[in-house]
């Protein structure tokens, strides 16, 4: 059995979507405006985006996404910090966690 579909509500959708797409890769199936976005991924991952006014989550939650070499965790991790993203991203082997 393999996980191959997550929803997240959250209060910007746009934002998500261009994070994901420009740092991750990830494509583009529907959006619909700010509310709504559905993103593919090579290995077959179904990430659906809503928005939502009131969105918590616990502190723990994070997201990974699996990299080919740990030297394509420390690119992503540069590009990131180079564009201004605080440093709360992890890489651990191979592995970039994006930690809240």
């Amino acid at each position: 059995m393999k996980l191959n579909h997550l929803n997240l509500t959250i209060t910007d959708v746009k934002a998500i979507v261009d994070f994901l797409v420009k740092y991750f890769g990830l494509q583009i199936g529907n959006t619909r405006g700010n509310a709504f976005a559905a993103l593919f991924d090579d290995g077959g991952l179904v990430l659906t985006l809503m928005k939502g006014n009131q969105v918590g989550y616990p502190n723990t939650l994070h997201i990974g996404f699996i990299q080919e070499s740990e030297d394509r965790v420390n690119e992503i991790n540069q590009r990131m910090k180079d564009d201004g993203f605080d440093a709360y991203l992890v890489p651990v082997l191979k592995y970039l966690t994006i930690l809240r």
